[in-house]
């Protein structure tokens, strides 16, 4: 049951991702000609520096998300109520004092840091504000998207997220009709969808559900309060040193080449969240899979899901990633009409270091399950300290923006995989060596083979449409052979009901057609 409810959510999730990407793609095409290179970077590298604050959103979500499913996976509703009040009272008071922190802290950031040109000066200023409230109001869905993934209906955030990507689409297509500032009116728009996604969440989640009943007076409990901020403070310290980490490149890049090449990493980063969102979208049906097995004490599922979660999510992302890293010069020629300089080296360095993080990408979750996560998130946060000097010193010496690239491969995919291992098996006890012997190298070797006759075909052809299909095929063929070969007895048994039900369906279909 527990496997077939995993199955039935990733393919809801994934129906939607299809959709969802194939807008994404064109709706950032079109905002990036109407904007411009340059305003486009202006917005990328502000919602950049907005974001470093969003490890408070992120360290509270995990928390959330982590209490709830914990408790549904006991089958506590009165727990679940007074830990969505205490979270609904956890976001708010964050969203205020978060609002105020970066009001002011921008301040300081346009007039230190920010390379901006004088003549747009102003106008990023003003959308700043737009991107601080758009952060803040996204705080403020946290403890209903919880509610939501705790429960597992994905099918109504799928529509929640399709709804969002077509409104984005519809900004992007008013952009080309406006007789106004179009970065003003990109931001203004964002904000307004915004306010629209979280009254979706609000009213769906209080009319639908017994234990969204907001009454803190009355389900305030002062030991789950001291738990959750316990769970919340590491949470909070591994977030913010890795995303600090990270976005503060964005600040470096700016001060270093302009924001051009701030454009460039805006465009990597949204092919990578595209591409990578296929693979992120299986973790989000399995991540509450996890934490409940952990509550119900079902220690087998639990290490199955934890290590199959990351071999699921390496075999999607290269799926979807291999034709990308190989045509990716060519793709982006098709896709956008201006590419920024250095965008091309940007996405390929990115994918990499993506495809080599999906294998522990479940780790997190199972060491969180746990809950014991102090020395984990310690010596995470020390290992992300240490990327912003390093970049830094990269770029002081004179070495080219893609440089951060290979800082970022090797502190959160090298070593972060690593630390991952430590602790999986020092917390949660996992058989790393079996995870490392049956699942990380067989499936490297066999990816870095695939990957070699796919370059070695796309340097014997001239580039072309057709060179791309080719690349495609081959890539597909073998991945999915490879994907075949790697899977389990019970995994095949899976696969082979769903085609059977499927082609089952298709033929009861196709009679009733022809009966009509």
């Amino acid at each position: 049951m527990k496997a077939n409810l995993i199955i039935k959510n990733s393919i809801i999730l994934y129906m939607k991702m299809f959709i969802q990407v194939l807008i994404a793609l064109y709706t950032t095409r079109v905002i990036l000609q109407l904007l411009g290179v340059d305003d486009f970077g202006i917005y990328s590298l502000i919602s950049g520096a907005v974001a470093m604050f969003g490890f408070f959103r992120a360290g509270l979500a995990s928390s959330t998300i982590r209490f709830l499913a914990h408790s549904q996976g006991k089958n506590l509703i009165g727990e679940k109520i007074k830990i969505f009040n205490i979270s609904i009272l956890f976001h708010i008071s964050l969203g205020f004092i978060l609002f105020v922190v970066l009001e002011l802290g921008l301040l300081f950031f346009f007039n230190e840091f920010l390379n901006i040109n004088p003549e747009r000066l102003e106008t990023a200023k003003i959308i700043s504000h737009f991107i601080i409230l758009i952060s803040c109001i996204n705080i403020l869905i946290v403890p209903f998207d919880g509610i939501l993934n705790s429960r597992e209906n994905f099918l109504y955030l799928a529509v929640i997220d399709l709804s969002r990507s077509l409104a984005i689409l519809v900004l992007a297509i008013l952009l080309s009709y406006t007789g106004y500032d179009k970065l003003l009116f990109y931001s203004a728009g964002m904000l307004t969808i915004v306010i629209m996604v979280f009254s979706s969440y609000v009213i769906y989640c209080l009319k639908r559900y017994e234990e969204c009943e907001v009454n803190l007076r009355k389900h305030f409990d002062k030991e789950i309060m001291k738990s959750m901020l316990s769970f919340s403070s590491f949470e909070l310290l591994g977030y913010s040193s890795g995303m600090i980490s990270l976005y503060s490149t964005n600040l470096l890049i700016n001060n270093f080449f302009g924001v051009a090449v701030n454009a460039a990493q805006g465009i990597s980063n949204q092919i990578s969240a595209q591409i990578t969102s296929f693979s992120v979208t299986m973790m989000k049906a399995v991540r509450p899979a996890i934490v409940k097995s952990d509550g119900s004490q079902d220690f087998t599922f639990f290490e199955n899901l934890t290590f199959n979660s990351g071999k699921y999510s390496f075999l999607i992302l290269i799926f979807f990633a291999t034709p990308f890293l190989i045509e990716t010069e060519y793709i982006l020629n098709f896709w956008l009409i201006e590419i920024p300089e250095w965008a091309i080296i940007f996405c390929r360095l990115q994918l990499i270091k993506n495809i080599i993080d999906q294998f522990f990408t479940g780790f997190g979750t199972a060491i969180g399950a746990v809950g014991k996560i102090k020395s984990y998130v310690i010596v995470h946060t020390i290992n992300n300290i240490l990327i912003l000097p390093s970049v830094y010193i990269s770029f002081k010496l004179g070495y080219p923006p893609y440089s951060l690239y290979f800082v970022l491969i090797l502190y959160f995919s090298i070593f972060g995989f690593l630390i991952n291992l430590y602790f999986g098996k020092k917390i949660a006890n996992l058989n790393v060596r079996y995870f490392l012997s049956k699942i990380v190298l067989p499936h490297s070797i066999c990816y870095l083979l695939i990957l070699i006759l796919c370059f070695a075909l796309s340097t014997s052809l001239p580039e072309s449409f057709v060179r791309l299909i080719l690349v495609c095929f081959v890539s597909t063929v073998f991945i999915g052979i490879m994907t075949y070969y790697f899977l389990t007895k019970s995994e095949t048994d899976v696969l082979e009901t769903l085609i059977n039900r499927l082609l089952s369906y298709l033929n009861i279909k196709d009679k009733k057609n022809n009966l009509k």
